[in-house]
């Protein structure tokens, strides 16, 4: 019998699985074919004596699903003290180990922040360049974070509503992100 942390993960509904299979479907369509999907795991269900098995085991009921519709490769998992992340190829034939970080739409390498920036009513920020992406935790702390300027559109990412899951959203040549309350992000840096 499974301990619950070796249990797989199994959407509260299927609704859930589903809404994220259909995402796939969408992003396969209109990146022809290709895609690279980051996945985040409370690092508390990954054993610590075999990181890569139970990270296996707990997106079991997702690569299943597609194992026969795609051609799939586990990349890399990333192991920190409260979310950890991993990363799942969808049909990329021309996988290069040597070039495995650079993002497949040919953009410049990109790194996460290897810890979580928490807001604390202090108005917190980061600016492109130092910042290239944000990655929004929606269940975290009553607040906002906020990306302005560079000529486009206000963003703004709510958490601690209710909801859960992660918003990603880009910094482009001239917006910063400032956040506002308490929510938690991890800012994405491009490397050298």
């Amino acid at each position: 019998m499974q301990s619950p942390s070796e249990a797989p993960i199994k959407a509260k509904s299927t609704s859930k699985l589903e809404k994220i299979n259909n995402s796939i479907s969408e992003a396969l369509s209109q990146y022809n074919g290709t895609i690279r999907i980051l996945g985040d795991i409370p690092t508390e269900r990954l054993d610590p004596e075999n990181y890569l098995s139970s990270t296996q085991s707990l997106i079991k009921e997702l690569t299943t699903y597609w194992e026969t519709k795609a051609t799939l490769r586990l990349l890399a998992i990333e192991i920190y003290p409260i979310h950890s992340y991993f990363a799942l190829d969808f049909n990329n034939e021309k996988y290069d180990y040597q070039t495995a970080d650079k993002d497949m739409s040919g953009n410049d390498k990109v790194r996460i922040a290897s810890s979580e920036t928490t807001g604390e009513h202090d108005f917190k920020y980061e600016e492109w360049p130092n910042v290239c992406a944000v990655l929004v935790d929606k269940s975290s702390g009553l607040g906002y974070a906020q990306i302005t300027g560079g000529g486009k559109e206000v963003q703004i990412m709510y958490t601690g509503r209710g909801e859960t899951g992660y918003v990603l959203a880009n910094i482009s040549s001239g917006q910063s992100c400032m956040l506002y309350g308490n929510p938690t992000v991890l800012w994405i840096y491009p490397c050298a």
